[in-house]
């Protein structure tokens, strides 16, 4: 890629504030018992006063990767693209639960840091795993990705490249689509790294509808001590026995956690993560690889909390409604949904799937919807390829479109980036390769998506750079609709990452001063 000058856009969240003046209500309560107040005209300074949001850089962070089930081979990369200002110092914490100090030094904003075989304990179930976790304040903060990626071992539980962007503790977490078969190997690890206990309930479901109490080990107010974890094998939870693919859903209660599912086939068919998600009313799947010898495309859908009727598109070098075989688009609340789709990719073709309202048109992708209003959903994209080094599986887990820096900490030259823009115009995205070192070499080169297209880009290490390195992908211009996939491996060493957008700034919303509502009102 060529050089050229960098351009960012920080991602714009809501962050919600309140204002507590218990004590205030109080005292103003106690005075009025003997006076009288006076209710402010309408439109005064008093009722509401104009006020505008800011927008403030993100100055703390915390990523957590749950490690599974590994030998000592596990590389954990970190980095932040360092190009918003944040005041103050700078500072990266990684940790290894159970280590008896820092895993590895982090370098200044800009640069990648990292260290490689980290163990995550032996394949044995009943053994303890040892999660990876990331702290950082200042320019190190903003827009801090950490990477987890685990090569191809040679034991048939060890075999498939395995590769995930580590997530911040959350509250509410859906995997979806683990496994194909009684032999299938899908392991959730939750990790509290608070210092407050956590509360967690699971909820399986299964082609057959939800699991109930009765059919499923129990899963309601599992308790996660303060700094400590906790594994399940999904498949041993189905008391029933009603069989893959299955998805769970896991909500905290009480606290927070970080939570990752490893999914693999004991007897050799490899393995990869399973990235949580968020329920929503139109899903896109971006990353989709070209069609391969014996390549297998499997879809899974489910609609929790309703019916829902749903139309496929698929965006490759145009967009068109795919084939789809005896699927009506109807899905049944509670019960998931599986697809072939292994008949559509075609040779040289990256694509992406989006999931709609059946109501939409060529042209447009409208929200899901069933019994009348818009259904939220989730759902899941399998790729099963074979090569000379055997059978890989990789997931795809919809994304949102880019609104800012997608960053995957660790890539190697066997990567390609696919990007899709799903809307009306052409769209300009950038793309940065930094190479590791303490002063990196850098390449960029800005390309344009088409409407309605996918494209895809070699990734290489920036000249002058060997070994791993990271890509960073930028919309210009306002562009909306993009969304980006990583492709790393093919046949027998698979691993495909959805990107989404780096937290590097919040937006802060006005708060207007109005103590009118403190004291009762004539």
């Amino acid at each position: 890629m060529s050089e050229n000058k960098q351009s960012r856009l920080g991602p714009v969240a809501g962050v919600g504030r309140r204002v507590q003046v218990a004590g205030i209500v109080i005292g103003a309560l106690v005075i009025g018992l003997g006076y009288g107040y006076a209710k402010p005209a309408s439109g005064s300074a008093n009722s509401s006063e104009a006020a505008q949001s800011s927008t403030t850089a993100v100055s703390s962070a915390s990523l957590v990767c749950p490690l599974v089930k590994d030998s000592s081979s596990t590389n954990i990369t970190t980095f932040a693209p360092g190009t918003v200002s944040v005041s103050g110092p700078s500072s990266e914490s990684v940790t290894q639960s159970g280590g008896t100090g820092s895993l590895f030094t982090a370098g200044k904003a800009g640069t990648l840091s990292g260290a490689t075989g980290v163990s995550g304990g032996s394949e044995a179930a009943e053994d303890v795993n040892a999660p990876v976790h990331a702290t950082a304040s200042g320019a190190d903060a903003a827009g801090l990705t950490m990477t987890e990626t685990m090569p191809s071992g040679s034991t048939s539980g060890t075999h498939g490249l395995a590769s995930t962007n580590c997530g911040s503790p959350d509250t509410d977490f859906w995997f979806v689509g683990l496994g194909t078969d009684n032999n299938a190997y899908s392991m959730l690890n939750m990790a509290n790294v608070d210092s407050q206990a956590a509360s967690v309930t699971i909820t399986m479901y299964t082609a057959s509808g939800q699991l109930e109490q009765a059919e499923a080990t129990s899963l309601q107010g599992i308790t996660i001590a303060a700094n400590s974890q906790r594994s399940e094998l999904v498949n041993t939870l189905d008391s029933a026995k009603q069989g893959a693919p299955y998805a769970i859903h896991v909500v905290v209660t009480a606290g927070r956690i970080g939570a990752s599912v490893l999914d693999w086939d004991g007897s050799g068919g490899g393995r990869d993560f399973v990235a949580s998600q968020k329920s929503a009313t139109s899903l896109v799947f971006p990353g989709i690889p070209q069609a391969e010898d014996n390549e297998k495309v499997q879809l899974s859908l489910l609609a929790p909390t309703g019916a829902a009727s749903v139309t496929l598109r698929w965006v490759g070098h145009s967009t068109i409604t795919p084939a789809v075989g005896s699927f009506s688009g109807n899905l049944v609340q509670g019960k998931i949904t599986t697809v072939d789709l292994s008949s559509v990719p075609t040779s040289g073709e990256y694509a992406a799937l989006e999931v709609c309202g059946s109501n939409s048109a060529a042209n447009q992708c409208l929200p899901v919807s069933g019994n009348g209003s818009s259904t939220a959903i989730v759902g899941e994209v399998k790729i099963s390829q074979s090569g000379n080094g055997g059978q890989d599986t990789a997931y795809i887990s919809p994304v949102q479109a880019l609104t800012g820096d997608g960053i995957i900490a660790d890539n190697t030259s066997n990567s390609v980036l696919t990007l899709t823009n799903t809307g009306s115009s052409a769209a300009q995205v950038k793309i940065t390769e930094t190479g590791s070192g303490t002063t990196p070499a850098t390449a960029s080169a800005t390309v344009s998506v088409p409407a309605g297209q996918t494209i895809d880009e070699a990734l290489s290490a920036p000249k002058g750079a060997g070994g791993d390195f990271a890509v960073t992908v930028t919309p210009l211009g306002g562009a909306q609709n993009v969304y980006a996939g990583r492709i790393e491996g093919s046949g027998g060493n698979l691993s495909i990452q959805s990107m989404t957008t780096a937290a590097e700034s919040v937006t802060v919303p006005a708060v207007g001063q109005d103590a009118s509502g403190l004291v009762p009102q004539n």
